[in-house]
């Protein structure tokens, strides 16, 4: 049996399991008043000894960015601890190969050797674990998932990788793999315990493809940026919400002097382009059911569009209905 490659194993599964109860926390309960251990303070207390006791000594330790004990100070934040998280289970498979695992424990108050040292530290690090997922499952009603072990391929040459990266096969089961964990949808949603009004959410309603137009780069380069803007605003432990919308460009016809009338038939004279009438004419009601008609094919070009974008499809709405519409015209 090999030691190390199960010990690895463990405190990977442990510091998934921790990661999973730092990402799903709700922004309320980051640094609640009730509490004495805050909930950063636990989630960092933790990665920070996880850290130190990876290391063959006290003197071998470095702090992480000048980080050199924890306290209950200032809080440190959701992307912070995401951070130095990262930075600890990086180094895992970069310290274990070459420990000795006969060797004393390194540090004061253990008379141990180094290999239940690390027994002790996953332990340490699965008891705080285990805490933040009681207290969030009680609070906020999150399900958590168990982390068992995590196998870290060592030997690239075992496996025989392929010469191109096959987006089909693996982009749908990451994706999936996203969606079912929740990771789209907003914290401190106010339809779920626990909602704080206080805290001011980051939201963007995405305008979707034109209803008249093909998909090109400008497309692409928008669905980035907002992505880009999504995914920082939720890094940064900030309520989040990307609202799929699908027609906007019913705004494009009416400046362009109306609406197609549902009556012409498809076109003019020549069967070139249809004829429009004046919005005034057509009705408010009889102009928008129309627009909606036109929008299910750009509604398929955004699917097809934004299939790879931090997305909760199930909150898509369209931009011209009465919510969306209220929220631009009071904050626009």
């Amino acid at each position: 049996m090999d030691i190390r490659r199960a010990l690895e194993s463990q405190y990977l599964a442990a510091l998934r399991m921790l990661r999973e109860a730092i990402v799903k926390c709700p922004p309320a309960a980051w640094n609640a008043g009730r509490d004495g251990d805050k909930t950063w303070f636990k989630a960092y207390h933790a990665t920070y000894y996880a850290h130190k006791y990876l290391c063959a000594t006290t003197k071998d330790f470095v702090g992480w960015r000048g980080h050199t004990k924890t306290n209950r100070g200032r809080p440190v934040s959701k992307a912070e601890v995401l951070e130095y998280l990262g930075f600890v289970r990086e180094q895992v498979p970069a310290l274990l190969p070459g420990a000795d695992l006969d060797a004393a424990a390194g540090f004061s108050g253990y008379s141990v050797n180094r290999l239940e040292m690390h027994l002790i530290n996953i332990r340490h690090i699965q008891q705080h674990a285990g805490e933040l997922y009681e207290r969030l499952g009680k609070r906020a009603h999150l399900k958590l998932r168990w982390a068992g072990q995590v196998q870290q391929e060592h030997n690239m040459t075992k496996r025989e990788l392929p010469k191109a990266y096959d987006f089909r096969a693996t982009e749908p089961r990451v994706y999936q793999a996203w969606e079912q964990g929740g990771y789209f949808q907003p914290s401190n949603d106010p339809g779920k315990p626990g909602f704080d009004p206080n805290i001011q959410p980051f939201v963007i309603s995405i305008p979707p493809p034109n209803v008249t137009g093909e998909l090109h780069l400008g497309h692409a380069m928008f669905v980035s940026m907002e992505d880009l803007m999504i995914r920082y605003h939720r890094m940064k432990g900030i309520p989040t919400l990307w609202v799929p919308g699908s027609d906007h460009a019913g705004n494009r016809n009416t400046a362009d002097g109306g609406a197609e009338s549902p009556a012409d038939g498809g076109g003019d004279a020549r069967g070139a382009w249809p004829r429009r009438v004046p919005t005034a004419d057509l009705g408010l009601e009889a102009q928008v059911r129309q627009h909606h008609q036109q929008s299910g094919p750009a509604a398929g070009c955004l699917v097809r569009l934004e299939a790879a974008s931090a997305l909760p499809w199930m909150r898509g709405c369209r931009t011209r209905c009465a919510r969306p519409s209220c929220v631009c015209t009071k904050r626009g």
